[in-house]
Parts: C-alpha cells; sequence; structure tokens
C-alpha cells in the first residue's frame, strides 16, 4: 500500500542495520560512478570505565505480583542453547483481565554477562514489530563491551511479533502485492482501490489472529515485561528501547513505577497524537531530512540533483512520479513504481551514513533507469527475502501493533493532515491519504495520551535534532511528561543516537546504565 500510516510509522531500522551496511556495501561494488564515505560510524571505544553498582534492592526483594498473576510470577525460565545465545519462553495471559483464561509464550534470547553481573537489561528495537531476539544478533552495533559485560542482555519478541505468538493476515503472494502496490487513477478511484486492500488485509488479519488482534496492544506487552522481569529474578527491570520501544517503555513506567530501574528511551514517540497527526508530523520530519541529503548530495562531485536545493527536492519528485506511471528497472522481472521507491529512499534517510549510496542510486536512475538498489532496500526493511518469502512479520506486527494501541482516524482528522502535508515538495500527502485501521475489527476509542510514571526512578529520555521517524519534538514532549526524566539531545541527522551520537552521547548513556549516575538535563551533543 502507497500511503496511510503503514508507511508512516515504520521507525524500525535499529533492528535491521546490519543487514542494511552489507547490502549497500554489496551494491557499491556494482554501481558507477560510486561515492566514497564512510557506511557505518560504530561506536567507537569508550576511554572511561565506570564502577558499575548494583541495581535496586537485592534480588530476593522483588515486587509482589498482581492479583491473580501469582503463578506467571512464580514460573521458571528454561533457559536453552540457541546458537551463540540462551534461548526460553515465558506463559502469560493473553487478556490480562482473565488470567485464568487462555494463555500466550513470549520468546526470549539471552546474551548472558561476561563480567560481574548487574542484572538484566532488556532491549527493544521499535516498529512496532522489530524483534529484541534478532537485535541480539547485531549487539555490538548498539551496545559498548562494557555494558555487554555488566548486563544479562534480553531481547524478546512482544507479543504478536516473531516468535511471540505472531500475528498472520495474508500468504506472501498476497503480501508482497499489498506492500508494492501502486494506485492510478481519479482520486477517487485510487482511494477506492486503496480501501479495498485495506479490507483485505484486515479480513485476512481477522480470519487468521482474530483471537490475538485485541490483546496485542503496548498496555498488554508492557505487562508481559513485568513477568519476564520476575521470571528473571531481577527486582527492577532495566530497559534500552528504541522509537516505538520508547512507547512501550513509558507504557511499563505508567503501570510499574515501582519496578522501573534504569531505563533509556531512544528517538521518543509522542503517544498523546493521533494516528493522523502523527503520520503528518513524521512527513515533515523526512522531509527537512531529505532536504539535508540534497545539501549534502550538492555539496558532493557527481552529484544528480542539479540546480538549487528546492530543484533538487522537485527532481526527486519527478522520478517518483515517473516511477508511477513508467516504472524504472529493478531485479530480475520486478519493477520499481512510486510506492517501491519512496519505502527504498525514506529508508536511507534513517541514518546519513547511508547518503553517499543514496547519491550513487539516483545516479544510477538517472544514467541507466536502474533502481534496484531502491528495491532492495525496500524489500530488506519489510523482512522480504529474493524469493519473495518473508522472513518475519513485521509488517503485519506494525499494523496490529498501532490498531490496537490507536483508533482509526476520523475522516476530519485525515483531511487535516492532507491539508497540512499537501506542501511537502518530494513525499506530499504520500503519509496521511487514508488510514491503515478504518475497517480494523478493535481498536481503541481514544489516544493513549502521554505518561507521567510518577513515583518511578529517573528515566533518560534520547532525542535527534533531524531524527526524520521520530522527531525531536516528541522526545522533548515525553521527557516533559514523564516524573523524574532528563532529555539528552544529538544535533545530529537520522533516527536514535546511542550508538550514533559519538563519546558525548555514549558515555553518559554508558555511565548511567553502569552506576546510575543520571546524565545532565538538557544535554545537548554536536553532530559527529
Amino acid at each position: 500500500m502507497d500511503s496511510g500510516r503503514r508507511a508512516a510509522v515504520c521507525p524500525r531500522l535499529r533492528g535491521v542495520k546490519r543487514k542494511i551496511v552489507a547490502v549497500l556495501a554489496t551494491a557499491l561494488l556494482g554501481l558507477s560512478g560510486c561515492a566514497t564515505g564512510a557506511v557505518y560510524r560504530g561506536l567507537g571505544g569508550s576511554t572511561s570505565h565506570p564502577q558499575p553498582s548494583p541495581v535496586g534492592p537485592s534480588p530476593t526483594q522483588t515486587s509482589d505480583a498482581p492479583s491473580g498473576l501469582q503463578k506467571f510470577y512464580d514460573q521458571e525460565a528454561d533457559w536453552s542453547e540457541c546458537g551463540k545465545f540462551e534461548c526460553a519462553e515465558v506463559e502469560v495471559p493473553l487478556n490480562y483481565e482473565e488470567p485464568d483464561a487462555a494463555t500466550i509464550k513470549i520468546f526470549m534470547k539471552r546474551r548472558p554477562a561476561s563480567g560481574a553481573k548487574l542484572g538484566s537489561l532488556f532491549l527493544n528495537p521499535g516498529g512496532p514489530g522489530g524483534s529484541g531476539a534478532d537485535m541480539l544478533a547485531s549487539l555490538d552495533a548498539y551496545l559498548s563491551q562494557e555494558i555487554q559485560d555488566a548486563y544479562d542482555v534480553i531481547g524478546f519478541d512482544p507479543r504478536g511479533v516473531g516468535k511471540s505468538s505472531p500475528v498472520k493476515c495474508l500468504d506472501d503472494a498476497e503480501l508482497g502485492r499489498l506492500m508494492d502496490a501502486s494506485y492510478s487513477g481519479t482520486p477517487e478511484e485510487q482511494q477506492a482501490a486503496r480501501e479495498k486492500d485495506l479490507k483485505i488485509l484486515t479480513d485476512g488479519c481477522q480470519k487468521r489472529s482474530g483471537e490475538i488482534l485485541p490483546f496485542v496492544g503496548t498496555e498488554q506487552a508492557a505487562r508481559d515485561m513485568d513477568v519476564m522481569r520476575a521470571v528473571v529474578g531481577d527486582p527492577l527491570l532495566n530497559y534500552l528501547g528504541f522509537s516505538y520501544g520508547t512507547f512501550l517503555g513509558a507504557q511499563y513506567r505508567e503501570l510499574f513505577p515501582e519496578n522501573t530501574g534504569r531505563m533509556i528511551l531512544d528517538g521518543a514517540v509522542d503517544s498523546s497524537l493521533g494516528a493522523a497527526r502523527m503520520s503528518a508530523e513524521q512527513s515533515d520530519g523526512f522531509e527537512v531530512e531529505l532536504r539535508r541529503f540534497v545539501e549534502y548530495c550538492q555539496s558532493r562531485e557527481n552529484c544528480p540533483l542539479e540546480g538549487s536545493v528546492d530543484d533538487g527536492l522537485t527532481q526527486i519528485r519527478a522520478w517518483i512520479d515517473e516511477a508511477k506511471e513508467n516504472p524504472f528497472e529493478g531485479k530480475g522481472d520486478r519493477k520499481v513504481n512510486d510506492s517501491i521507491l519512496i519505502n527504498g529512499l525514506i529508508t536511507t534517510m534513517y541514518d546519513d551514513t547511508y547518503w553517499n549510496y543514496t547519491i550513487s542510486a539516483f545516479r544510477e536512475m538517472k544514467d541507466h533507469r536502474d533502481a534496484n538498489l531502491f528495491l532492495t532496500l525496500s524489500d530488506l526493511t519489510n523482512g522480504r527475502n529474493s524469493d519473495g518469502s518473508f522472513e518475519n512479520n513485521m509488517f503485519e506486527a506494525n499494523i496490529a501493533i498501532n490498531c490496537a494501541d490507536y483508533p482509526a482516524a476520523t475522516q476530519e482528522e485525515i483531511d487535516a493532515a492532507i491539508d497540512h502535508t499537501k506542501g511537502n515538495t518530494v513525499l506530499g500527502t504520500t503519509f496521511t491519504e487514508s488510514d491503515t485501521c478504518k475497517f480494523w475489527p478493535a481498536s481503541p476509542d481514544t489516544v493513549p495520551g502521554l505518561f507521567t510514571g510518577k513515583g518511578g526512578a529517573p528515566v533518560v529520555v534520547v532525542g535527534t535534532k533531524y531524527d526524520p521517524a521520530t522527531p525531536l519534538a516528541w522526545a522533548e514532549s515525553m521527557a516533559d511528561a514523564l516524573d523524574s526524566a532528563v532529555l539528552v539531545t544529538y544535533e545530529g541527522d537520522g533516527h536514535t543516537a546511542y550508538s550514533r551520537g559519538g563519546k558525548c552521547v555514549q558515555e553518559p548513556l554508558d555511565n548511567y546504565l553502569l552506576t546510575g549516575e543520571v546524565p545532565r538535563d538538557g544535554l545537548t551533543c554536536p553532530k559527529v
């Protein structure tokens, strides 16, 4: 589907960066006139080695289980070897209001601490729909060795995701068709075709996953985290959440402030926004980052975007329009239409270290009508393999979780979002033309709102000045709302900052996880 919330609410790349880097590096070898530059900044070496200090009370002082849930809190995890890691499942209620009824299992993957252990550190890469378990495969890209020495690092698949009772809606062929769909005709004809596909998707989800759909929301997932905390024997939950993972972490702190330990929320989501406004603000964020990309491109040799910055943005839009009418060449018999091109392009806006490759990809489009790199990136972020199969259910889980958390946008809200974004040169109204949840069977009546987490331990919120997917204003809103929160700002580009923002960002956050010393509120770090 070429528009709507699915296109906009996809801040999920923390979990697939390692694959993107490999794809870009390989693809670059086959491109003519390639730009050169660093692919991946990485963590760099830490020069400080703070002395780790315990998190909270001793493990014997665990919190009491909520009423009716004692058997879930008392279970023991049966960890078994799974490759380089240890894996286990924890049983939780399908519906926490009926704990004696149906149950599901949540999949966890653990890398044990390699030094003196402080406790566990739970991870969520974002999405929604991202697999925390899969995130462990590229752990060095996220956490310094000091943190890995001090914590059992646990990635888990939230309910509805990956190996935790995954949401399934369509077969691979139909899912691929919907992902790549481009709509033509009059505006009314395009909207009718778009809504027909939304109905196909919704009906498929209801048919294949109807039992779990009402219970895959973030509140239920946060309750699962408290069960996991108790099962691994930790008195407090230590947590690192990126993007959507900040919403999950803030929801946990709202429900269990007394059980919250050290928590970093990087790339914050403003959960008080409705679906339409959220999509509009993300569209603005990507438009700003695209402008910065064009400025960067035009400062380099061999930039295919000529003239002024506005001229460059107009050229990108012209290619998108061309792809709609006359798709570019992809791989094999696949063509690159406007939907695929936009998805691949916005992928490269998540990290400015990708921009040299974006320049090369546009050069190939301009000189040879070859857009295969954008096709490859679009497939990669959607978890689509070369044979058309899917390696994960991120697309379906993303929609199911969003629709469980947010009510469908009203037509008035959609119209306002369209009016807000129609002046965006490159993306226009792509993110705001419809709402994926329009036909959803089990959406709430109100938006979640911002959380306060009264009485919880200090939490660190991190925002990036030019983050396209989660604008800095969202981090500021979350930090203002959360009790005892501090805000760290990275004045750089791309999505999220921890491990991307240099020592100024990394060292105080590492020190916080290791010692509990909270970074200075308002700390601002320059772009690296």
